[in-house]
Protein backbone atom coordinates (compact mmCIF):
# COMPACT_ATOMS: atom_id res chain seq x y z
CA UNK A 1 0.00 0.00 0.00
CA UNK A 2 1.52 3.35 -1.06
CA UNK A 3 1.51 6.58 0.95
CA UNK A 4 1.49 10.22 -0.12
CA UNK A 5 4.56 12.45 0.04
CA UNK A 6 2.95 14.46 2.84
CA UNK A 7 2.30 11.34 4.91
CA UNK A 8 5.85 10.13 4.25
CA UNK A 9 7.24 13.43 5.57
CA UNK A 10 5.02 13.22 8.65
CA UNK A 11 6.18 9.66 9.33
CA UNK A 12 9.80 10.73 8.89
CA UNK A 13 9.31 13.57 11.40
CA UNK A 14 7.71 11.25 13.93
CA UNK A 15 10.47 8.67 13.52
CA UNK A 16 13.16 11.31 14.06
CA UNK A 17 11.52 12.49 17.28
CA UNK A 18 10.83 8.95 18.41
CA UNK A 19 14.33 7.57 17.80
CA UNK A 20 15.44 7.74 21.46
CA UNK A 21 12.31 5.85 22.52
CA UNK A 22 12.68 3.34 19.71
CA UNK A 23 16.13 2.53 21.03
CA UNK A 24 14.77 2.21 24.57
CA UNK A 25 11.98 -0.17 23.58
CA UNK A 26 14.02 -2.17 21.08
CA UNK A 27 13.27 -5.90 21.41
CA UNK A 28 10.69 -5.19 24.14
CA UNK A 29 7.28 -6.85 24.15
CA UNK A 30 4.19 -4.63 23.93
CA UNK A 31 0.76 -6.21 24.53
CA UNK A 32 -1.91 -4.33 22.59
CA UNK A 33 -5.65 -4.74 22.98
CA UNK A 34 -7.46 -3.73 19.78
CA UNK A 35 -11.09 -2.91 20.54
CA UNK A 36 -14.00 -3.88 18.34
CA UNK A 37 -15.33 -0.31 18.27
CA UNK A 38 -12.09 0.93 16.69
CA UNK A 39 -12.48 -1.68 13.95
CA UNK A 40 -15.63 -0.06 12.62
CA UNK A 41 -13.72 2.88 11.13
CA UNK A 42 -11.92 1.90 7.91
CA UNK A 43 -9.34 4.70 8.18
CA UNK A 44 -8.50 3.76 11.76
CA UNK A 45 -8.17 0.13 10.69
CA UNK A 46 -5.62 0.93 8.00
CA UNK A 47 -3.66 3.33 10.19
CA UNK A 48 -3.59 0.85 13.05
CA UNK A 49 -2.25 -1.92 10.82
CA UNK A 50 0.38 0.45 9.41
CA UNK A 51 1.52 1.47 12.90
CA UNK A 52 1.85 -2.16 13.99
CA UNK A 53 4.07 -2.91 11.01
CA UNK A 54 6.12 0.19 11.82
CA UNK A 55 6.58 -0.96 15.42
CA UNK A 56 7.77 -4.36 14.23
CA UNK A 57 10.09 -2.79 11.67
CA UNK A 58 11.90 -0.67 14.28
CA UNK A 59 12.49 -3.63 16.57
CA UNK A 60 9.50 -3.62 18.93
CA UNK A 61 7.59 -6.89 19.40
CA UNK A 62 3.84 -6.19 19.45
CA UNK A 63 1.47 -8.89 20.70
CA UNK A 64 -2.04 -8.14 19.52
CA UNK A 65 -5.16 -9.45 21.20
CA UNK A 66 -8.36 -8.13 19.70
CA UNK A 67 -11.96 -7.70 20.70
CA UNK A 68 -15.02 -7.79 18.49
CA UNK A 69 -18.04 -6.80 20.58
CA UNK A 70 -19.93 -4.78 17.92
CA UNK A 71 -19.26 -7.45 15.29
CA UNK A 72 -20.60 -10.15 17.62
CA UNK A 73 -23.67 -8.06 18.48
CA UNK A 74 -24.48 -7.65 14.79
CA UNK A 75 -24.17 -11.35 14.05
CA UNK A 76 -26.27 -12.32 17.05
CA UNK A 77 -28.98 -9.87 15.97
CA UNK A 78 -28.94 -11.33 12.46
CA UNK A 79 -29.61 -14.73 14.00
CA UNK A 80 -32.38 -13.34 16.25
CA UNK A 81 -30.43 -14.23 19.39
CA UNK A 82 -30.92 -11.86 22.31
CA UNK A 83 -28.00 -11.06 24.57
CA UNK A 84 -27.24 -9.18 27.77
CA UNK A 85 -24.28 -8.07 29.86
CA UNK A 86 -23.62 -8.48 33.56
CA UNK A 87 -21.00 -6.13 35.04
CA UNK A 88 -19.62 -5.51 31.57
CA UNK A 89 -19.36 -9.23 30.72
CA UNK A 90 -21.45 -10.83 28.00
CA UNK A 91 -23.58 -13.75 29.18
CA UNK A 92 -22.65 -16.46 26.71
CA UNK A 93 -24.79 -19.51 26.01
CA UNK A 94 -23.56 -22.56 24.07
CA UNK A 95 -25.52 -21.36 21.03
CA UNK A 96 -23.97 -17.90 21.29
CA UNK A 97 -20.48 -19.34 21.79
CA UNK A 98 -20.55 -20.90 18.32
CA UNK A 99 -21.27 -17.51 16.78
CA UNK A 100 -18.77 -15.69 19.02
CA UNK A 101 -16.02 -18.08 17.97
CA UNK A 102 -16.83 -17.82 14.26
CA UNK A 103 -16.87 -14.02 14.37
CA UNK A 104 -13.64 -13.66 16.37
CA UNK A 105 -11.58 -16.51 14.91
CA UNK A 106 -12.75 -16.65 11.31
CA UNK A 107 -13.66 -13.06 10.54
CA UNK A 108 -12.16 -10.42 12.84
CA UNK A 109 -8.79 -12.13 13.32
CA UNK A 110 -8.41 -12.76 9.58
CA UNK A 111 -9.37 -9.20 8.63
CA UNK A 112 -6.71 -7.79 10.96
CA UNK A 113 -4.12 -10.20 9.58
CA UNK A 114 -4.99 -9.28 5.98
CA UNK A 115 -4.62 -5.55 6.71
CA UNK A 116 -1.21 -6.04 8.28
CA UNK A 117 -0.13 -8.14 5.30
CA UNK A 118 -1.17 -5.33 2.94
CA UNK A 119 1.31 -3.04 4.69
CA UNK A 120 4.07 -5.60 4.24
CA UNK A 121 3.91 -7.14 7.71
CA UNK A 122 3.84 -10.83 8.53
CA UNK A 123 1.45 -12.37 11.04
CA UNK A 124 0.73 -15.54 12.94
CA UNK A 125 -2.98 -16.12 13.53
CA UNK A 126 -3.20 -17.72 16.97
CA UNK A 127 -6.75 -19.03 16.87
CA UNK A 128 -8.50 -22.33 17.51
CA UNK A 129 -7.88 -25.11 20.01
CA UNK A 130 -4.60 -26.13 18.40
CA UNK A 131 -2.97 -22.73 17.85
CA UNK A 132 -4.40 -20.50 20.59
CA UNK A 133 -1.97 -19.80 23.46
CA UNK A 134 -4.80 -19.20 25.95
CA UNK A 135 -5.57 -21.94 28.44
CA UNK A 136 -8.71 -21.04 30.38
CA UNK A 137 -11.04 -22.23 33.10
CA UNK A 138 -14.75 -21.57 33.33
CA UNK A 139 -15.82 -18.59 35.43
CA UNK A 140 -17.22 -19.63 38.81
CA UNK A 141 -20.29 -17.49 38.11
CA UNK A 142 -22.42 -20.09 36.34
CA UNK A 143 -24.94 -17.45 35.27
CA UNK A 144 -22.37 -16.12 32.77
CA UNK A 145 -22.41 -19.39 30.83
CA UNK A 146 -19.43 -20.04 28.55
CA UNK A 147 -17.28 -17.28 30.00
CA UNK A 148 -13.74 -18.11 31.04
CA UNK A 149 -10.77 -16.78 32.98
CA UNK A 150 -7.20 -17.06 31.76
CA UNK A 151 -5.40 -19.86 33.59
CA UNK A 152 -2.17 -19.88 31.61
CA UNK A 153 -0.71 -18.48 28.39
CA UNK A 154 1.50 -20.72 26.27
CA UNK A 155 4.26 -18.18 25.65
CA UNK A 156 6.17 -20.58 23.42
CA UNK A 157 3.60 -20.02 20.66
CA UNK A 158 4.05 -16.26 20.97
CA UNK A 159 7.84 -16.35 21.03
CA UNK A 160 7.86 -18.73 18.07
CA UNK A 161 6.07 -16.00 16.14
CA UNK A 162 8.74 -13.48 17.16
CA UNK A 163 11.53 -15.78 15.93
CA UNK A 164 9.87 -15.87 12.51
CA UNK A 165 9.68 -12.07 12.43
CA UNK A 166 5.90 -12.15 12.67
CA UNK A 167 3.25 -10.34 14.70
CA UNK A 168 1.08 -12.73 16.77
CA UNK A 169 -2.64 -11.97 16.50
CA UNK A 170 -4.62 -13.61 19.28
CA UNK A 171 -8.35 -14.20 19.36
CA UNK A 172 -9.93 -13.71 22.82
CA UNK A 173 -11.18 -17.29 22.96
CA UNK A 174 -9.75 -19.37 25.79
CA UNK A 175 -9.66 -23.15 25.70
CA UNK A 176 -10.54 -25.37 28.64
CA UNK A 177 -9.92 -29.08 28.98
CA UNK A 178 -11.47 -31.31 26.28
CA UNK A 179 -11.04 -28.41 23.83
CA UNK A 180 -14.03 -26.45 25.12
CA UNK A 181 -14.01 -22.80 23.90
CA UNK A 182 -14.70 -20.03 26.42
CA UNK A 183 -15.33 -16.33 25.92
CA UNK A 184 -12.74 -14.27 27.84
CA UNK A 185 -12.15 -10.58 28.58
CA UNK A 186 -9.38 -9.56 26.21
CA UNK A 187 -8.17 -6.81 28.54
CA UNK A 188 -7.00 -9.39 31.09
CA UNK A 189 -4.46 -10.90 28.69
CA UNK A 190 -1.84 -8.26 29.51
CA UNK A 191 -1.69 -9.39 33.14
CA UNK A 192 0.11 -12.59 32.13
CA UNK A 193 3.61 -12.67 33.62
CA UNK A 194 6.45 -12.72 31.13
CA UNK A 195 4.58 -10.76 28.48
CA UNK A 196 4.45 -7.40 30.18
CA UNK A 197 7.93 -5.88 30.16
CA UNK A 198 6.85 -2.39 31.27
CA UNK A 199 3.69 -0.89 32.72
CA UNK A 200 1.11 0.03 30.13
CA UNK A 201 0.93 3.46 31.75
CA UNK A 202 4.59 4.04 30.81
CA UNK A 203 3.84 3.43 27.14
CA UNK A 204 0.74 5.62 27.27
CA UNK A 205 2.77 8.49 28.73
CA UNK A 206 5.27 8.19 25.89
CA UNK A 207 2.52 8.06 23.29
CA UNK A 208 1.02 11.20 24.81
CA UNK A 209 4.43 12.89 24.68
CA UNK A 210 4.70 11.99 21.00
CA UNK A 211 1.40 13.72 20.27
CA UNK A 212 -0.89 10.70 20.04
CA UNK A 213 -4.39 10.84 21.51
CA UNK A 214 -4.72 8.88 24.74
CA UNK A 215 -7.72 8.39 26.96
CA UNK A 216 -7.66 11.01 29.77
CA UNK A 217 -9.48 8.48 31.95
CA UNK A 218 -6.54 6.06 31.93
CA UNK A 219 -5.27 4.94 35.32
CA UNK A 220 -3.34 2.05 36.83
CA UNK A 221 -5.68 -0.77 37.87
CA UNK A 222 -5.08 -3.99 39.79
CA UNK A 223 -7.51 -6.89 39.98
CA UNK A 224 -10.37 -8.03 37.78
CA UNK A 225 -13.10 -6.36 39.89
CA UNK A 226 -11.43 -2.97 39.62
CA UNK A 227 -10.87 -3.55 35.91
CA UNK A 228 -14.57 -4.21 35.32
CA UNK A 229 -15.55 -1.20 37.44
CA UNK A 230 -13.24 1.06 35.44
CA UNK A 231 -14.54 -0.40 32.17
CA UNK A 232 -18.13 0.43 33.18
CA UNK A 233 -17.13 3.98 34.13
CA UNK A 234 -15.41 4.53 30.78
CA UNK A 235 -18.31 2.90 28.91
CA UNK A 236 -20.72 5.48 30.36
CA UNK A 237 -18.58 8.26 28.88
CA UNK A 238 -17.70 6.52 25.59
CA UNK A 239 -20.07 8.68 23.54
CA UNK A 240 -18.07 11.77 24.50
CA UNK A 241 -14.70 10.28 23.50
CA UNK A 242 -13.42 10.87 19.98
CA UNK A 243 -11.57 7.54 19.93
CA UNK A 244 -12.04 3.99 21.23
Amino acid sequence: MSISKKNALNISKVLTEALPYIRKFNNKIVVIKYGGNAMENKTLQKNFARDLVLMKTVGINPVLIHGGGPQINLELSKNNISFEFKNGIRKTSLEMMNIVQKVLDNRVNKEISDLINIWGGKTTRLVGAKNSPINAVKDINKKLGQVGLIKKVDKKKIFSSFKLGKIPIISPIGWASKKIPLNIIAYTFGFEKGLKQNKQSDYLKKLHEWGFKTNPLNKIITGIKNLIQNYNEVEQQRANLNFD
